[in-house]
């Protein structure tokens, strides 16, 4: 329903593979029109259209399969390389140069910030709240 797609074993493999072949598709589109798209415009499509279909709901699955995240990484380092038009640079240059962390760690980042709104929201259940070890000063 929310467009993660989950096979009867709570496997996120075809959700995975989703992902790595809208991607996929999108830099194939982009490739055609790379030497009309200056760099600002390659950039912003990589930070508005490709990104977010790596981190749709990621949370959920990020302690997948490692293989299959290892592949999320490679179509990744294929979209930067699009973005920046670098065919010599590292993944993790190519990272630094857009300002993000690798996927895995974009992924982490947000299962934190997740715990860490849930704890301190007031709408969460006290037994949560304890769970964390912080107890409802209410």
């Amino acid at each position: 329903m929310l467009g993660v797609a989950v096979d009867d074993k709570m496997k996120f493999e075809r959700h995975i593979a989703n992902v790595c072949r809208k991607v996929s598709q999108q830099i194939a589109v982009l490739k055609r029109m790379k030497k009309i798209l200056p760099f600002e415009t390659r950039k912003c499509l990589y930070l508005g259209f490709i990104i977010f279909h790596f981190n749709y709901c990621s949370e959920t699955w990020h302690f997948c399969n490692k293989n299959i995240t290892a592949k999320l990484e490679k179509v990744n380092e294929r979209a930067l390389r699009f973005a920046f038009n670098k065919k010599k640079m590292s993944y993790c240059e190519l990272l630094d140069k857009i300002g993000l962390p690798s996927l895995a760690n974009q992924r982490l980042a947000k299962i934190v910030c997740t715990i860490f709104k849930a704890i301190n929201s007031d709408h969460v259940p006290r037994s949560i709240k304890e769970l964390f070890g912080q107890r409802n000063s209410h």
